[in-house]
């Protein structure tokens, strides 16, 4: 995922993990997550942890579908950025 920070500049954040259930480990921004990913109903769950040494995170990120598809949606539910959402839109080229 390519994201555009406020002063213009992109950062480049690349995830990889299988939707098993089972924990897989990446690096971002020089720090190690551990995550496990899975499908619970519609919705696909990214649960992830990362110890910065200065702190501890917990994420839960469920990514679903809007009705008409258009629109790809990331709640965070029951971790430390309780209430945050993200929404992708789909734009014609």
């Amino acid at each position: 995922m390519m994201i555009g920070l406020h002063n213009g500049t992109e950062h480049l954040l690349k995830f990889n993990g299988a939707a098993t259930g089972r924990e897989f480990f990446n690096e971002i921004s020089g720090q190690q997550w551990r995550s496990r990913m899975q499908w619970v109903g519609t919705e696909l769950l990214i649960e992830s942890w990362v110890d910065t040494g200065e702190r501890k995170s917990h994420f839960r990120d469920f990514w679903f579908l809007s009705n008409e598809a258009q629109t790809l949606i990331m709640e965070h539910r029951d971790d430390d950025l309780q209430g945050q959402i993200t929404v992708l839109e789909r734009v014609s080229p």
